[in-house]
């Protein structure tokens, strides 16, 4: 169908556009008046200039000339400690009792004075880059963290950082946390299972395949020879039986849940018997961390558990920025003397 052409919709188009135009604002106060609730707190504008926290940043433009940026390190401190109160509220609403750990990336900005402002406010260090880990020794050297502090190593790892992630724990750096965000990465994560009993990696591959990526490297695990058992450990009742039944869709009979500790125990120790009577002793276990807790730490279970203290046990941790600070962390690092986790 064919609308009939309107010899005045040319000068129509050309008068709308021309209006446009006059309306733009195009000057930089323009921008200001008719941004939302601007200026903010800290802004205040006098004379058509902009001024931050009696700053006046005509002056420093005029002066240094633009681009410009630069930074107010009492905001730094300010806004950590405003982060740490959002969430100390919301978790003490939600009655969540773990607790919340702030890591500042070091590539939103690497000079020192705004390290040192950061670490003064008790918090950790995100790395992106082989040259990151540099800047983590150094502040190790100088004392402005510790070996306790958590080294959260995100970013693609190339050779370099790989060597000096490795180096760091290799050093005694208790908590470094390499994330693996890219599937490539898993070959690696394989290497040092086979070359290293030290090295470990936390893993995180949210949104891309986490489950069937886990299942794939624990597969790939197992059949190390120098590897005992392979654990993948979860926070809730419900991911006990979601990751079972997920790793028995990929290979059917592969694994077999645990309802109670009793029987995680018995499939560590390799005497667990099915419902059907079937004797099963797999190398991948899938469990809570409620449960492994339990197994490690009762009366109970230490004489059946206690053979396992020097096994080489893989542990796979699902969404384990929920379960593993604390208590529950400490012991399976302490039970477990050949063991290296993953998350």
């Amino acid at each position: 169908m064919y609308k009939k052409f309107n010899p005045n919709y040319l000068d129509l188009q050309q008068t709308t556009e021309a209006n446009n135009l006059h309306r733009m604002k195009n000057k930089y106060v323009d921008l200001i008046e008719q941004t939302f609730d601007w200026p903010q707190n800290e802004f205040k504008l006098e004379d058509n200039e902009l001024h931050f926290h009696g700053i006046n940043l005509m002056d420093l433009v005029q002066q240094y000339g633009t681009p410009l940026k630069f930074t107010y390190l009492p905001k730094i401190s300010e806004n950590i400690k405003k982060a740490k109160t959002w969430f100390n509220v919301a978790m003490a609403k939600a009655d969540y009792h773990g607790q919340y750990n702030y890591c500042y990336c070091t590539k939103s900005s690497h000079f020192s004075h705004v390290l040192e402002e950061a670490l003064k406010n008790d918090i950790h260090i995100e790395t992106s880059s082989a040259f990151d880990i540099n800047l983590v020794r150094n502040l190790y050297e100088r004392e402005l963290l510790t070996k306790k502090n958590y080294i959260i190593c995100n970013g693609f790892k190339l050779a370099q950082y790989i060597e000096n992630i490795a180096g760091l724990i290799e050093d005694g750096f208790e908590n470094v946390r390499p994330v693996i965000d890219n599937f490539r990465e898993a070959d690696l994560l394989i290497e040092r299972v086979k070359n290293s009993t030290k090295n470990g990696y936390i893993w995180h591959t949210t949104g891309s395949g986490k489950t069937l990526t886990s299942f794939k490297a624990s597969q790939i695990l197992m059949a190390l020879p120098q590897v005992h058992k392979v654990v993948f450990v979860v926070d809730r009742k419900d991911l006990d039986y979601q990751t079972t039944k997920e790793f028995n869709s990929f290979q059917e009979g592969c694994i077999d849940g645990t309802d109670n500790t009793q029987n995680l125990v018995k499939q560590f120790t390799g005497t667990y018997v099915d419902k059907k009577g079937e004797a099963k002793n797999s190398k991948l276990i899938v469990t809570t961390i409620q449960k492994l807790n339990t197994a490690i730490s009762k009366l109970l279970y230490e004489a059946k558990m206690a053979d396992l203290k020097d096994k080489r046990i893989i542990f796979i941790f699902d969404e384990c920025h929920r379960s593993q600070f604390g208590d529950t962390h400490k012991r399976i690092k302490d039970f477990f003397n050949n063991a290296q986790l993953f998350g």
